[in-house]
């Protein structure tokens, strides 16, 4: 990745506690809120700033949508469960597929994260 200049540090900086702490991209206006903007548009110059050095992707079209290019940030929920190479099976009869992936995505952005194989249920 480039040198990033002071501000786009504290802009990426702040992308990746938002999304660690929220569990999905800030919005261009949350973006300027936090780095002091009067201008949507201000932050989303330095977020295209950021995608040309590599730091981040834009996902056009998309609310918020920011994916981060390092290898120390998770995939946003959508992108992971599509990454999954084996399918994920449930059988119980007790809950629809709606409230398990709910609350499978709830587990995945408090930051739980499993391998094929790796679940466990608790009874």
């Amino acid at each position: 990745m480039k040198e990033l200049t002071e501000r786009q540090s504290q802009v990426l900086t702040f992308v990746r506690k938002f999304m660690r702490d929220n569990g999905s991209a800030p919005t261009q206006r949350e973006i300027a809120d936090a780095i002091g903007c009067s201008s949507a548009n201000a932050a989303m110059l330095l977020l295209k700033a950021l995608e040309r050095k590599g730091a981040l992707t834009i996902r056009t079209g998309r609310s918020r949508g920011i994916v981060l290019n390092d290898s120390t940030s998770a995939p946003d929920f959508d992108t992971w469960l599509q990454s999954q190479a084996v399918p994920i099976e449930v059988d119980c009869g007790c809950v629809t597929a709606e409230v398990l992936l709910y609350w499978v995505k709830k587990a995945y952005s408090d930051g739980a994260r499993a391998g094929a194989g790796e679940v466990e249920v608790a009874k």
